[in-house]
């Protein structure tokens, strides 16, 4: 009669030890969804922000040259907070991959790989650029090649590339705003 009593009572207390942990799992699940960041804007795992500037510009070079336009993008994020290692890589725009040119934090620019650590930041400012080439003639310089990727890329929209726990998020970005064009003599 005893043996049973403890068999019972021991079924019982691993019943609510379940019970317990699956709770617990629920209250880790619904922290993550509010993370205590009402007002600010989730991109993709790992990285918050509150606000962002994305900016784009065409610079028309002289006519010596095969390159027709280079297209400068710039994006300006406030108040980001990184949660894990995030590693910004590139920008992708219609399948294409842009390489990073510059990473800056408060006006410091970080150098490559563009890892960022767990931590606040005030500011972060990405930049990119991709040239447009014509058909070069013999003594032109051959123009770059970017990467393509299978991710796509709603025709013109923007997303940030990176690596996030060792892997590859896309980061949406809202639309960019076209700047006036340069042209070149």
């Amino acid at each position: 009669m005893e043996t049973r009593t403890i068999t019972r009572k021991l079924t019982y207390l691993g019943c609510m030890m379940k019970a317990l942990w699956i709770c617990g799992i629920i209250l880790v699940l619904s922290a993550c969804q509010d993370n205590g960041m009402a007002g600010k804007e989730q991109m993709t795992n790992g990285l918050t922000y509150q606000t962002e500037t994305f900016t784009r510009q065409n610079i028309v070079p002289g006519v010596h040259s095969n390159l027709r336009s280079i297209w400068n993008y710039s994006l300006t994020l406030t108040d980001v907070e990184v949660i894990g290692n995030v590693e910004i890589t590139a920008l992708v725009t219609d399948s294409l991959v842009l390489p990073l040119s510059s990473l800056k934090h408060n006006d410091m620019r970080l150098k490559k790989p563009y890892m960022i650590a767990p931590g606040t930041y005030d500011q972060l400012q990405l930049s990119a650029s991709q040239n447009v080439y014509q058909e070069a003639a013999p003594n032109q310089v051959d123009p770059l090649v970017y990467e393509r990727i299978d991710h796509t890329v709603p025709e013109g929209k923007y997303q940030l590339q990176a690596l996030y726990n060792g892997q590859v998020v896309y980061i949406k970005l809202s639309d960019v705003q076209t700047l006036d064009r340069i042209l070149g003599q």
